[in-house]
């Protein structure tokens, strides 16, 4: 979603995850460091996007986190695998 409405940047969504948790602990966008503005816009609507569908976004201190990736069914996941942040990553 992000990439199709950003065709002329390279973006990949990562975010990491706390153990035994759900929601997730920290989101990042790759492929958009150098336009501050821009990012914090993509960040805004991710971060909405996800809320809306029951997804929270919250570190917590001395918590530990693992890392979370997006993948494509070609690749070996499944989208029940991913979920949201996966449809969030699609071009």
């Amino acid at each position: 979603m992000l990439r199709a409405r950003n065709p002329d940047l390279d973006l990949f969504v990562s975010a990491l995850a706390h153990y035994g948790e759900p929601g997730l602990a920290h989101l990042h966008l790759y492929g958009i460091e150098d336009d501050h503005e821009r990012r914090s816009r993509l960040m805004e609507f991710a971060t909405a996007w996800l809320l809306e569908r029951g997804i929270s976004i919250e570190l917590q201190e001395g918590r530990d986190v693992y890392d979370i990736r997006p993948w494509r069914e070609a690749d070996g996941g499944t989208a029940q695998d991913m979920g949201s942040l996966d449809v969030l990553d699609e071009t």
